[in-house]
């Protein structure tokens, strides 16, 4: 009943929260503004070592931060403007025309942001106005909110697009050579809108042998003399699986064959863990090649180390 009557509304008491919110807006943007700035730097050194896709990640924040801050300024403009003309509210039985959308958009930011004064500007309004054009607002019905506050304050990800084009723009402020891949095709499908933001990271700007930094054991081709073992179909069919994992990568290395200068074949390496090799089976390697067998067992999807004659 209060909230149909206008009781509880009071002009001295929305005056304050609407100048507090305003304080609260600059203060939560000047945090931002120095966050930002710390993210583009560590962004800028994930470039600079191959990381796209953690940057990618990270330039989400910064975007939704840019998205923050703009909505705030428009709020807090909405809020000198409704301190400004609280005289239109207290005297009219019925929102002013000319206020009708600030009042429906502070109704509805309370809700959607962290300034916590609109909760209490929020309670004021209703009680002046009622529960159902407060419901009326906070669902926006009829595009009463702010269009552009609306879009800045409703989370959803950003689009391909426009993260790619904030990687380019950091890439130059901090003069990292960086160029952007080729966005038209990802894993093996090609990509018709790039409003659609980034799918799952496919892990290939991961490096092999982070810990150790022997990245080489898995990209340098190896000899006939250290290849354990032949590979059994389980472990071919692993590392099958493995190098579809690998699809969508900027440079993918594929398991191959390569006849050695001595003529012996060997195994080019892959990204990614090593086969999981049958130690029992490397163990053998010395005594079956005087048999001709080329080390365990020879099963039809068997691949095997041949000795040249």
């Amino acid at each position: 009943m209060m909230d149909i009557l206008g009781m509880g509304y009071s002009e001295k008491s929305i005056k304050p929260y609407l100048k507090m919110a305003v304080q609260r807006i600059q203060i939560a943007n000047n945090k931002k503004l120095t966050s930002v700035k710390h993210q583009k730097k560590e962004i800028a050194n994930l470039l600079g070592d191959h990381k796209d896709e953690k940057a990618r990640i990270k330039v989400e924040h910064i975007i939704r931060d840019d998205f923050v801050i703009e909505a705030y300024e428009l709020l807090e403009l909405l809020c000198e403007l409704l301190h400004e003309r609280i005289r239109q509210i207290t005297t009219n039985k019925e929102v002013p025309s000319d206020l009708k959308d600030t009042v429906c958009s502070l109704i509805w930011a309370a809700s959607n942001c962290e300034i916590s004064e609109l909760q209490e500007v929020k309670k004021h309004l209703t009680r002046k106005y009622g529960a159902e054009f407060a419901k009326a607002a906070c669902e926006n019905e009829g595009g009463v909110v702010n269009d552009r506050l609306f879009q800045k304050l409703s989370y959803k990800p950003p689009s391909r697009l426009l993260v790619t084009r904030y990687l380019e723009e950091i890439a130059q402020v901090y003069k990292v050579d960086w160029i952007a891949p080729d966005e038209t095709m990802e894993e093996g499908e090609l990509i018709s809108d790039p409003n659609m933001p980034f799918s799952t990271p496919t892990g290939y700007s991961v490096n092999m042998a982070p810990g150790s930094g022997f990245t080489a054991a898995y990209t340098a081709p190896l000899r006939a003399g250290n290849v354990p073992a032949a590979m059994n179909a389980d472990e071919l069919a692993e590392l099958e699986q493995f190098q579809k994992h690998q699809v969508g990568a900027q440079s993918v290395i594929t398991a191959t064959i390569v006849p050695d200068s001595d003529n012996t074949t060997v195994f080019a390496a892959v990204p990614g863990p090593p086969p999981k090799f049958n130690n029992g089976k490397a163990g053998r390697d010395d005594d079956d090649s005087s048999d001709g067998g080329g080390g365990g067992g020879g099963g039809g999807g068997d691949i095997n180390v041949a000795s040249g004659s």
